[in-house]
Parts: structure tokens; sequence; C-alpha cells
């Protein structure tokens, strides 16, 4: 696969945050370039993190396939993505069995137990 994007070209990204189906997209500026030991190109994108502090700038790491000019085609990526995770878990579920309880169970239950 080739570098798609340049140095300092604003791009739309998404990165995976907390559980598999949460995927947020962000706007940014590539600040980096990388190709990683598996052949692979990543990019740094430069982004902005809403806090409690206030606005800070932070990075995600992207591939080609999280990676996009326009915000209509990450959502076209993102929905890519998801319908593909979700394949996944059908067919590893379909050999393997269901999970024996959701993947948020144990944190949601301390924090539970830690209001009681």
């Amino acid at each position: 696969m080739s570098q798609l994007y340049g140095l300092g070209q604003k791009v739309w990204a998404f990165k995976q945050a907390g559980s598999r189906e949460k995927l947020q997209k962000k706007y940014g500026i590539v600040q980096s370039i990388e190709l990683d030991d598996s052949g692979f190109i990543f990019y740094k994108i430069a982004v902005t993190v809403k806090t409690p502090e206030g606005i800070k700038v932070s990075s995600i790491m992207a591939n080609n396939a999280s990676v996009s000019l326009t915000e209509e085609d990450i959502e076209k990526k993102i929905k890519a993505y998801h319908d593909f995770q979700e394949e996944q878990k059908k067919v590893f579920e379909e050999r393997f069995g269901a999970p024996d309880f959701g993947q948020n169970y144990i944190n949601d239950t301390l924090v539970e137990m830690i209001k009681e």
C-alpha cells in the first residue's frame, strides 16, 4: 500500500474510543508518517480534544483504512469498519459461542459497587 496523505495535510480520521462500538471521527493535520515492521503506513495526526481544563492538542495514529480527505468519505469508512467488526463478532460467536456477559459488565459492576 502506498502513502496517500502528506505532512501538513488536513484530514479526517477515526479511532476506537473505549468499547468496540464507539468510534470517534476527528479532523486534524498529518504530523508525521511512519512505516511499521509489518509494512503498514501509519500517520500521526494532530487533533484537538476537549477536556475539563479546555481544548488541548493531542494525536492519534491511523492507517490508510481510517483516514480520508472528506468527512463524507470518513463516514463511509467508519460504517465499513463497524460492519466488518460486527461480521467478525458474528462469526466468532457462531464458532466459539457468545461471551457469558457484556464487554462493560465488570467495569459497570465495579462502579456500582463503589456507589453502594
